[in-house]
C-alpha cells in the first residue's frame, strides 16, 4: 500500500469517529466542526503511525486491518486528549469529560496533564509489551486473538467502569459487553494480523464499530449517560443532524471492502 492509501483510510477512520459522534451528541450539546475536524486529523495520525510500524517494522496491511488500526488509534487519542489535555465546560456532564479519581475531578490542568503524561507512557509500555512478547506469538490464531480480545475488553470496561461508575453506578451488562465484543474480535481479526501490538489496536477499533452502531441504531434519541439534561435540547438537529449518516454510511465502505478483499 502507497502512503496516500494509508492517508485517505486514516481519514476515513477519524471520519467514522467524527460523524457518529456528531450524531449522538448534537441533540444534547451544539454541533462544533473543530470537534469534528479534530477526530479526522486524529484519525490520519493513525495513519501516518501504521505507515510508519510498515517501513520500520515491515507490518503489512490491508484494508481491513488499517481501518481498524486507524480507527482504535483515532478513538484512543481522542479519549484521552478530552480526559486530560482538554480544557472544557463541565457543567453539562453528570459524568465529567475531565480524568477522575474514584470520583473526584482532577480540575488543575497541568496535574491532568501531568497524569496524562504518566497514562501515555502507560499505554505504550503496554503496547510495547504485546510487540515483544513471545508467549503470544507461540499460540495459535484462535487462542492469540481469544487472549488479546480479552485483555483489550478488560482494559475497555475496566476504564469506562472506572470513569463512569462513581458517577452512575455500575452495571454488569454494561460491563461484561466489552469482553464478548472484543473477544470475538480478537478471534476474527487474528488470522490478518501477526503483530499483537497492532492486533490490540484493531480490537479496540472494532469494539468502538460495533457498540457505537449499535447505540446509533437502537439508543439514537436516548441521551448519551454523560448529559445532565436526559430530554433533548436541540429538537431542530433531530432532522439536522441525519446528513452526519452520509459521512458515517461512506466510512463503513473501507471495512466492507476490506473484509471482501484479499
Amino acid at each position: 500500500m502507497t502512503w496516500w492509501e494509508y492517508f485517505v483510510v486514516g481519514s476515513l477512520a477519524g471520519l467514522h469517529h467524527a460523524s457518529i459522534r456528531g450524531y449522538k451528541d448534537s441533540l444534547w450539546e451544539p454541533f462544533e466542526w473543530l470537534k469534528f475536524w479534530r477526530s479526522i486529523l486524529f484519525g490520519i495520525i493513525g495513519g501516518g503511525v501504521a505507515y510508519w510500524l510498515n517501513i520500520k517494522i515491515n507490518v503489512q496491511f490491508n484494508l481491513l486491518s488499517l481501518s481498524l488500526f486507524c480507527l482504535g488509534s483515532a478513538v484512543m487519542i481522542v479519549e484521552s486528549y478530552k480526559w486530560f489535555f482538554r480544557l472544557d465546560n463541565q457543567e453539562k456532564y453528570v459524568i465529567p469529560t475531565y480524568f477522575t479519581w474514584f470520583g473526584k475531578i482532577i480540575e488543575k490542568r497541568s496535574q491532568r496533564v501531568f497524569i496524562g503524561i504518566i497514562f501515555s507512557g502507560l499505554i505504550l509500555l503496554l503496547l510495547w509489551c504485546f510487540e515483544k512478547n513471545i508467549y503470544l506469538n507461540s499460540l495459535t490464531n484462535l487462542y492469540r486473538g481469544l487472549l488479546v480480545g480479552l485483555i483489550g475488553g478488560i482494559a475497555a470496561s475496566g476504564g469506562g467502569s472506572f470513569k463512569d461508575a462513581p458517577f452512575e453506578g455500575f452495571f454488569i451488562k454494561k460491563f461484561w459487553r466489552s469482553w464478548w465484543v472484543d473477544i470475538l474480535g480478537g478471534v476474527i481479526m487474528a488470522p490478518l494480523m501477526p503483530n499483537n501490538m497492532v492486533l490490540l489496536l484493531m480490537v479496540w477499533g472494532w469494539d468502538r464499530l460495533w457498540i457505537e452502531l449499535y447505540k446509533c441504531l437502537l439508543l439514537r434519541n436516548e441521551a448519551p449517560g454523560k448529559f445532565k439534561i436526559k430530554g433533548i435540547v436541540y429538537k431542530d438537529w433531530q432532522i439536522r443532524r441525519n446528513w452526519l449518516l452520509i459521512p458515517y454510511g461512506l466510512s463503513w465502505l473501507v471495512p466492507i471492502a476490506g473484509s471482501l478483499l484479499k
